[in-house]
């Protein structure tokens, strides 16, 4: 019977082998089928190819080893039985004698192959686990996906069928057609409350089991689990439902736009898609800081209190004990959440720190070796303190990673402005050489034709919308003043010039005010194009000792900020401006000698020109309070 069995072995073994790793009946043609596919749809870095590439070497490794060794040791069993003899008629069935070397080989054959036997089941067991959950995984984020879209779907529907019409109107006053429609609503966002809360339940339900099998992606789940509680979505679905119930459409349409916004965070978060966007990434970021900054104070007054209880004589008080561990392991889980969010927003360094705070916070290993009555006591108060210390490095380098993060946002924003600063001089060199030509072709001391007359109120116009564009960026830009300064100077050159236009002047009093407006356009330009090339160069580019990053070459020199940089370059040109214009000032009032009626006349300008320079002296001075301040 064992020789049967060990003949019967061999043919299944074989049989397993073949499925697995054959080339052209096993699984290794499926992997390459599916990997092809992906190259074909140009998706070669997702998640499911990284998934098949681990699937295949893992299937190489079984065939060269444990599925090798399996099959060359049944073999072997088989043949150390085959050359025993039978003490007996072979047909009764009978036990056969061995030898103490024959007994020895077999058991070592034997052996061998129950152990890599179990090294492919074991292998397998896990993968089927880490492809069914990967499967879990993306049919969650399937069905939200589907939930969102069926959002969208039914406010947009609402929108039409509803309208704004039932608004003034009391539930009483509806028709029985708005009532329907009303209810219709109504009901559509009852069934996606319901559909959601059976996602929010398989969430945490697959968070649960992936941190069963330590799967590297329960994290992420929990996290989605965790943001939705946080975002209030079920709340917001079911409160959209009785907004339609109630007549109150517009409240409904407005809570239905955020509810998607809210459901595409899960779904980013889900996908590992981090933001992309400057400005969210400064905000998240600053929300991160804050986040840690109360993790610490938690940690702070856990010290303290772990400190008091080691010093008291009734440190061995269980109820103390479990109520400090429980709030330990509370602060832990909320650290590690943190460190996954630091390391969705690309701060790795203090991520790391974090997941290192973490690691120091998590008694469960040495708790499993006690009794259950100290089973969710905390650690001591100087585990605790590395805590606080991994903390603390995290919170620099968190500090670090936002001032990057800054310093990016602001120098997007200078390349933006620059581009659109670029578009308005040569719109104002247009209407500067448009008003030169309407000029040129016009008789001496004759009126415009109608023909012209039309050119140069488009001309107007044109000067009309500059100024207003440059009111707008203005306004955006209230936080720097010189750029701010010289855009409402820019706004009032435009003003000018258009409002000589529409006097229908195209002679020299126009063209000097177009080309006022267009220098200050240009120097502008200028200063932010010199802002945007300074500010992007590497740190050894900016003209930095060279000794001072070899002192410390982990951590470059620090860039000069984008904004004060630019702050300094806009004042340098007001400034420059200011003196030229003032010269020009000067001569005139060589000019006028003994003239006291032109004297009188530029009286006006001078005291306008003392204004800006006085202007220019109190952005200067709040400059010098302001970078003071953050030294100090």
């Amino acid at each position: 019977r064992d020789q049967d069995s060990l003949q019967t072995a061999e043919p299944n073994q074989r049989s397993v082998e073949r499925m697995l790793v054959d080339q052209r009946e096993g699984v290794p043609p499926l992997i390459k089928g599916i990997l092809n596919d992906l190259d074909i749809n140009r998706l070669t870095n997702s998640d499911i190819g990284e998934t098949m590439s681990r699937l295949a070497d893992e299937l190489k490794r079984l065939s060269d080893g444990p599925l090798n060794v399996a099959g060359h040791e049944i073999t072997s069993a088989r043949k150390t039985v085959e050359s025993l003899t039978p003490t007996t008629n072979p047909s009764e069935n009978a036990l056969v004698s061995m030898s103490a070397p024959q007994s020895e080989l077999l058991s070592r054959s034997l052996a061998a192959s129950v152990g890599a036997q179990d090294d492919v089941i074991a292998t397998l067991e896990r993968l089927v686990s880490e492809l069914s959950g990967k499967t879990d995984y993306r049919q969650l984020i399937r069905r939200l996906a589907e939930l969102r879209e069926d959002q969208l779907a039914h406010t947009k529907l609402a929108k039409t069928e509803i309208g704004l019409d039932t608004l003034p109107l009391e539930v009483t006053e509806l028709s029985r057609t708005q009532r329907a429609s009303l209810d219709k609503a109504a009901a559509g966002q009852t069934s996606i409350s319901v559909r959601f809360a059976k996602i929010e339940q398989s969430m945490d339900q697959l968070a649960r089991q992936l941190a069963d099998s330590h799967d590297p992606m329960a994290g992420t789940m929990s996290d989605a689990f965790d943001l939705s509680h946080r975002l209030t979505i079920g709340a917001d679905i079911q409160q959209a439902a009785s907004d339609w119930r109630e007549n109150r459409a517009g409240q409904a349409l407005e809570r239905e736009q955020r509810i998607a916004d809210k459901l595409q965070q899960v779904l980013n978060l889900l996908r590992n898609e981090g933001e992309h966007q400057p400005q969210q990434i400064v905000d998240k970021l600053n929300q991160a800081e804050r986040r840690l900054a109360a993790l610490q104070q938690q940690l702070s007054q856990l010290k303290q209190q772990i400190a008091q209880m080691e010093r008291a004589p009734n440190a061995a008080n269980p109820s103390l004990q479990q109520q400090l561990g429980q709030q330990q392991q509370n602060i832990r889980r909320d650290i590690e959440r943190l460190a996954r969010e630091l390391e969705r927003l690309q701060a790795a360094d203090a991520s790391q720190s974090a997941h290192n705070a973490a690691k120091q916070l998590d008694n469960r290993a040495s708790n499993e070796a006690h009794q259950s009555a100290h089973a969710s006591r905390p650690g001591s108060s100087g585990q605790v303190k590395k805590a606080q210390e991994q903390l603390a490095q995290a919170a620099h380098q968190l500090a670090d990673r936002r001032q990057q993060a800054e310093f990016d946002l602001a120098l997007e924003i200078v390349r933006r402005f620059q581009v659109e600063l670029g578009d308005m001089v040569k719109r104002q060199q247009r209407v500067l050489n448009r008003t030169a030509e309407v000029d040129a072709a016009r008789r001496p001391a004759t009126a415009l034709s109608a023909e012209q007359i039309k050119v140069v109120m488009q001309l107007a116009d044109e000067e009309r919308q500059l100024a207003e564009l440059a009111k707008e960026h203005s306004e955006s830009l209230f936080g720097l003043g010189p750029v701010r300064v010289s855009l409402e100077e820019a706004q009032q050159r435009l003003t000018a010039a258009g409002r000589i236009l529409h006097g229908r002047e195209v002679g020299k009093p126009a063209q000097v005010a177009e080309q006022l407006a267009l220098t200050r356009l240009e120097g502008m330009l200028q200063a932010f194009a010199q802002t945007a090339d300074e500010a992007g160069q590497k740190p050894n580019e900016n003209n930095a000792p060279p000794s001072a990053a070899a002192n410390n070459p982990q951590q470059p020199p620090p860039r000069r900020p984008t904004f004060e940089l630019l702050e300094v370059k806009m004042l340098r040109m007001l400034q420059a401006d200011l003196n030229e214009r003032t010269r020009q000032h000067e001569r005139r009032l060589a000019a006028a000698e003994e003239d006291q009626a032109a004297i009188a006349s530029l009286a006006q300008e001078t005291a306008a020109l003392a204004a800006e320079q006085k202007r220019l002296a109190e952005l200067v001075q709040k400059m010098i309070l302001r970078d003071n301040g953050k030294q100090q």
